[in-house]
């Protein structure tokens, strides 16, 4: 079976965007708004639009395809964020300068300087817990295993200012309902678990049990289920009496009902007849038409600067884009597809093709829709070519 697939040489260049002349003073980060301007958004020229990126979501040395796909939906809702960036956003711990505020993505990507400090005010977190920990000005995004991390990421990105649901209670409304001298130093999301797991903040006065449940009976924190405070012997925690209401998730993207799906074309990729949809009388990139299926090491960072540049063209953004699961199958693709060249998920269009086994030939044959999905697939490929 032949392959339409277009490969895609990911460069890590400048995009239209120019640095600021004088690089501003690093502003301390709000763990309850780091996507606001004014920390790693700058507006560099006053006009009161986020225009650069000053900063950069740092992976492991060797990341695993679940630390990418973190740092690709981090990078997605920064780039949302702002109408210009330069790339790459998204940097190997390696080869990561000191210069402008950092995300740290995964244990093995902050500093070891710093690891004790983060010990300070990361709990003994739960197996599928992950958070999103403040640190001498900087984020690290940590967990206990790959689903917790992937929680954490995907969450903060997701809903950050909102504590859950959108246009309900905001993050900055926990330190102000425990009260003054309260400080958000860490929130924590568990896999599968609607609502922040865990707030923790940091007192310069001591906190009683009795304060904690009078912030919960505020009805100011609806969406968080428990809050530690740090700072006295030790730490005072109370549950949130009322669980959090999970949203009905969103519709899965189907694939396009009225036929075949677009044939990309690198010429057209960020607009709406590329990897974004859009409308005849509208025909700007409105929403994303396209999942990443990001792979472990430098293909996978790769892709999580496309993430960042995806989501700087986009005018509306449903997260996660970015998805790690090694068991994706062909027919689990409903949009656009980025996949790495070499990965499992491109191979198998190939395999279905060519191995011809008994058993094989007894297996139901895959759809026409979901083939022509895989045909049409984006391969990434860094210094290779595909056909």
């Amino acid at each position: 079976m032949p392959k339409s697939s277009i490969s895609l040489l990911i460069i890590a260049c400048a995009f239209a965007f120019q640095r600021p002349t004088a690089p501003a003073a690093n502003a301390i980060v709000s763990l309850a708004d780091a996507f606001a301007t004014g920390w790693m958004l700058m507006d560099t020229n006053g006009d009161g639009i986020a225009d650069f990126v000053n900063g950069k979501i740092v992976v492991p040395a060797r990341p695993s395809a679940t630390e990418n796909a973190a740092a690709a939906n981090l990078g997605a809702r920064l780039g949302f964020g702002t109408t210009g960036l330069t790339l790459p956003i998204v940097v190997n711990a390696a080869a990561n300068a000191s210069d402008g505020p950092r995300i740290w993505v995964g244990k093995d990507a902050v500093p070891t300087q710093l690891s004790a400090e983060l010990a300070t005010v990361t709990p003994k977190l739960e197996a599928e817990e992950g958070g999103v920990f403040a640190l001498r000005g900087n984020l690290a995004v940590v967990a206990s295993d790959d689903r917790g991390l992937t929680a954490g990421a995907d969450a903060y990105a997701a809903r950050a200012p909102y504590q859950w649901k959108v246009s309900g209670d905001k993050l900055e409304a926990i330190a102000a309902a425990v009260g003054s001298g309260t400080q958000l130093v860490g929130l924590t999301y568990k896999f599968a678990t609607a609502g922040v797991y865990r707030a923790i903040l940091r007192s310069q006065t001591p906190v009683t049990i009795a304060a904690l449940s009078a912030a919960f009976a505020s009805n100011h924190l609806t969406g968080v289920r428990q809050v530690t405070v740090l700072g006295g012997e030790t730490p005072v925690e109370v549950m949130n009496p009322k669980t959090p209401v999970a949203e009905t998730p969103a519709a899965a993207p189907q694939a396009n009902d009225a036929g075949a799906p677009k044939r990309l074309d690198l010429a057209t990729l960020y607009t709406s007849r590329g990897l974004f949809t859009g409308t005849q009388r509208m025909p700007i990139p409105s929403s994303l038409d396209a999942r990443l299926y990001v792979p472990a090491g430098p293909a996978g960072t790769a892709m999580a600067n496309l993430a960042a540049r995806m989501g700087m063209e986009a005018t509306g953004l449903t997260l996660p884009l970015a998805n790690s699961r090694p068991d994706v199958t062909v027919r689990d693709v409903r949009t656009q597809a980025v996949i790495a060249g070499d990965s499992v998920l491109s191979m198998k269009p190939a395999r279905n093709s060519t191995n011809k086994t008994p058993q094989s030939r007894n297996r139901k044959p895959i759809s026409r829709r979901a083939k022509a999905k895989c045909e049409s697939s984006t391969k990434v490929s860094l210094g290779m070519a595909h056909c």
